[in-house]
């Protein structure tokens, strides 16, 4: 059986991703590399915590993090430690946030909202690149909001505050591109998809929530399962079913044509909360 926790790495490859700027901080141009080779580097042990950080590496203000992507492989995902978030994810601010380019590797983004901490903006990004080597002919995932430049309230959410909150559409079947978030059937779901973009969040090991529809966790569960992931793990991940307080993927009205992904406090952001 597959596992988020224990899969060993097959391949170690290096994915760099390069900051974007702000106004108050100099940053390198150039937001990602395209460019994958081989890593000197050897494997390093993926965290058996899927609520905290995987492999972290500092130095001054680079940081290098070591992910499995869902194919197994293992990847160093690179960036600047620049931004900070600050308070709650109701009641918050962002310092020096990164700003998501409108568009990237299997990803576009729509909306005015487009700031994260550079750790969210890194996920989100690895997340929809995994998506993209998996699926190369892949229509880009549509990405919605995430915090202000500055943080703060962000109408018409109560979250999206701290710049560790983030909005993604579902894959449609057929590789059919959507403009903006869109309630589909069932059916129409392409779960093979949708759930590797999730998958590929959870193997950060940087993930608080995820808020999707119960309907739509009951459909991914089930395609997770006929992948070979164990049941139990399944149930410390799904709230599905029933109504689990301590798991991961979470049940909140307002998510069937879309999923919301909340990051943890980054562990260098001592006033996030």
């Amino acid at each position: 059986m597959r596992s988020l926790i224990t899969l060993t790495p097959i391949v170690l490859f290096t994915i760099t991703y390069y900051s974007g700027c702000t106004p108050k901080t100099s940053r390198p141009k150039h937001y990602l590399s395209d460019q994958y080779m081989p890593s000197a580097a050897a494997p390093s042990e993926l965290a058996n915590n899927t609520a905290s950080e995987s492999v972290l590496e500092r130095q001054g203000d680079e940081r290098r993090q070591l992910v499995t992507a869902p194919t197994g492989k293992a990847y160093w995902l690179r960036w600047r430690k620049v931004s900070e978030s600050v308070g709650r994810c109701n009641a918050g601010r962002l310092i020096d946030g990164l700003r998501l380019p409108a568009k990237g590797v299997g990803y576009r983004h729509i909306g005015k909202s487009p700031y994260g901490s550079d750790e969210t903006i890194t996920y989100l990004r690895f997340a929809a690149w995994a998506v993209h080597e998996q699926y190369p002919d892949t229509v880009p995932v549509v990405v919605g909001d995430l915090s202000a430049e500055r943080g703060g309230y962000l109408k018409p959410h109560r979250s999206h505050q701290s710049g560790r909150d983030a909005d993604v559409g579902y894959y449609r079947t057929k590789n059919r591109a959507l403009r903006w978030f869109k309630t589909l059937p069932i059916g129409e779901l392409d779960l093979s998809k949708t759930w590797t973009f999730i998958e590929a969040l959870l193997r950060t090991g940087a993930v608080e929530y995820i808020f999707i529809d119960h309907s739509v966790q009951k459909a991914l569960r089930d395609h997770a399962r006929s992948r070979g992931f164990a049941a139990r793990e399944l149930d410390q991940i799904f709230q599905f079913p029933g109504r689990k307080r301590r798991a991961l993927i979470r049940h909140v009205a307002g998510h069937k044509n879309h999923l919301h992904v909340r990051f943890v406090c980054p562990s260098e952001d001592d006033k996030c909360k």
